[in-house]
């Protein structure tokens, strides 16, 4: 009997056991696909741009499932996108003191991380954090432009300079053009400083990696302006128009100054004269012309040489505004109403004078430093 009883209780303990092994492995599997759930509903929400939504369906999905790293990572960068880098630092810290994370979960975080403190301004330690993962990552692109970014930001020019060197993937012109950039900023602190002469060696150095660096032209001649020696200026403005002179009018109005200054005003129309031999479409040149030979009282000429640059570029606003002026004085009535019809005809939205190669970014003012893409040297001029 006692062995009845025996066997009964056993066989109630493992019926009980089974029963419970079921009842926890449904509800198991049940808080596994709620996180499941949750977590695709945040990727959805991402999908969306509902970053307020997908940080609740996230959080929702780690509560329910603490393995979840992907989820993790993803509530630090919504929280930065959010402007809490700070909130987005301490996730993805702590994420780091895990031992059971990837390869691929470990890139993933230190480069959230390194974001992370770039946002918040904490900048040496993006950098610092980017050198992990530059041990983790071995080469990688966007770990190269991430850095110089990050120099840009606390106008460390020297090591920008350095990283730029040593990354052999930038194609010439590219780099060339940040290089030039660089060395021009490292000029600019330098006179700001006092230090002229050191600045302008450094003018001339970005000049000759990178010809197209009009900056450098222009601050090497306010270089020589703030030292008096104008006509050093005067040839620096000069060396912008020879090498660049789709862009001479970024010279001629201090160029003109500098020549009024020294008693050489005359001088213009030869420089004038001289770039149209050589680059008969910079329309700048032929106003500059136009305005001398207006100034002199000799319109019929002044109207030729408008009627010039209108050949190259028939839709010119300041050429036609100046042959209305030019024909007003000549009494030419018909002239200018045909081109006030014109400009009626023509009155839309241009683009604008300067226009970034890289994004599109437009200005009418010349920058050489993007301000949406933060390239450098790519303004080109516009429509």
């Amino acid at each position: 009997m006692l062995d009845l009883i025996y066997i009964v209780a056993a066989g109630f303990f493992v019926v009980l056991f089974v029963a419970l092994w079921f009842l926890l492995s449904s509800k198991k599997k049940s808080r596994s696909g709620n996180a499941q759930a949750k977590y695709i509903q945040g990727l959805n929400y991402l999908l969306a741009e509902e970053k307020q939504k997908a940080l609740e369906a996230l959080r929702a999905a780690v509560r329910l499932d603490t393995d979840n790293v992907d989820a993790y990572i993803r509530i630090g960068s919504t929280l930065r996108e959010l402007g809490q880098p700070q909130n987005a630092i301490k996730i993805h810290r702590d994420l780091l003191v895990r031992s059971l994370l990837s390869h691929d979960q470990r890139n993933q975080v230190y480069e959230n991380l390194a974001v992370d403190y770039y946002e918040n301004g904490q900048y040496e330690e993006a950098l610092s954090t980017s050198e992990k993962l530059i041990s983790l990552m071995r080469k990688s692109d966007w770990i190269h432009d991430f850095q110089l970014a990050i120099l840009e930001k606390m106008h460390d020019w020297e090591r920008a300079i350095e990283i730029v060197k040593k990354h052999a993937k930038s194609p010439r012109a590219q780099k060339n053009r940040r290089l030039s950039a660089y060395k021009l900023e490292q000029g600019i602190v330098l006179a700001k400083s006092g230090k002229e002469h050191a600045g302008r060696l450094l003018f001339r150095e970005a000049m000759k990696i990178h010809p197209g660096c009009l900056a450098a032209y222009l601050q090497l001649a306010e270089s020589y302006i703030r030292q008096d020696r104008n006509q050093d200026a005067i040839d620096a403005l000069l060396k912008l128009i020879q090498y660049n002179p789709e862009y001479s009018e970024l010279a001629m109005t201090r160029l003109k100054q500098l020549l009024f200054e020294i008693g050489q005003y005359s001088e213009i129309e030869k420089v004038y004269q001289d770039l149209l031999k050589s680059n008969p479409q910079v329309i700048q040149a032929y106003l500059g012309l136009a305005e001398i030979y207006e100034k002199k009282g000799e319109l019929l000429k002044a109207v030729e040489i408008c009627n010039k640059a209108r050949s190259f570029d028939p839709s010119r606003l300041d050429v036609r505004l100046l042959l209305i002026r030019l024909n007003t004085k000549l009494d030419q009535k018909n002239i200018i109403v045909e081109i006030a019809a014109e400009l009626v005809e023509d009155l839309t939205e241009k683009g604008s004078k300067f226009l970034c190669s890289e994004c599109g970014y437009q200005d009418f003012n010349y920058f050489y430093h993007c301000p949406s893409c933060t390239d450098w040297n790519t303004a080109k001029k516009g429509d």
